[in-house]
């Protein structure tokens, strides 16, 4: 960015010639300071382009923790430790997290995101040992730790041809932040526990 714009050019008594170079500098001001993040067009006559003015992107500068309601706002967006809030204004609402850079996005068979508001969600699939333990049991560990307990996990068995229907629970022990249990049944007998593919959902605090 060029030198800050100077607030008091012109003066009432300037003379334009005396004046020339500080309003070339404060308009070079402008200038930069409005192409940054717009489609701003210089020196032509396609300022009539519909797409004028337009951001190209949006550069945020770091914000408070709960920044002030700017007059008139319906609602706003901030920045804050690498990671965008937004607000809608009145009623007392609370700000929503929208993205979450400690976290990113794993986009694997076993992965993770982040939901806006705060939580995380994983994924993944696994298939019941076919040997040795409790038949149909089996603990599956997140990709990464939730900050609490997920608030809620589904599962869901693969059915394979021919056999019998199985049911999936969660089993003991407890849920907690970093793993769950499951337990594969079928109406049969414990041996057609084993072996069988399952598929799970976890969303929870981030």
């Amino acid at each position: 960015m060029v030198n800050p714009i100077l607030t008091q050019t012109p003066q009432p008594g300037d003379v334009l010639a005396t004046s020339q170079g500080d309003l070339l500098s404060n308009t070079t001001y402008i200038k930069t300071a409005l192409a940054r993040d717009h489609n701003i067009a210089y020196n032509t006559n396609a300022n009539t382009n519909a797409t004028q003015g337009f951001h190209n992107s949006i550069s945020f500068m770091p914000g408070p923790n709960s920044p002030g309601v700017p007059a008139g706002a319906d609602s706003f967006v901030w920045s804050r430790d690498t990671n965008l809030y937004w607000r809608p204004v009145g009623l007392g609402k609370s700000k929503v997290q929208l993205t979450n850079a400690n976290i990113g996005a794993s986009a694997a068979t076993n992965g993770y995101s982040f939901l806006p508001g705060g939580l995380a969600i994983q994924w993944g699939s696994a298939t019941t040992p076919t040997s040795g333990g409790t038949a149909g049991q089996m603990e599956i560990t997140f990709p990464i730790a939730f900050s609490d307990p997920p608030y809620t996990i589904q599962c869901t068995a693969q059915l394979t041809a021919g056999s019998a229907l199985p049911v999936i629970c969660i089993g003991s022990p407890a849920i907690t932040k970093t793993s769950f249990t499951i337990q594969v049944s079928t109406p049969t007998s414990s041996s057609t526990w084993r072996g069988v593919t399952f598929y799970w959902l976890a969303i929870g605090p981030k």
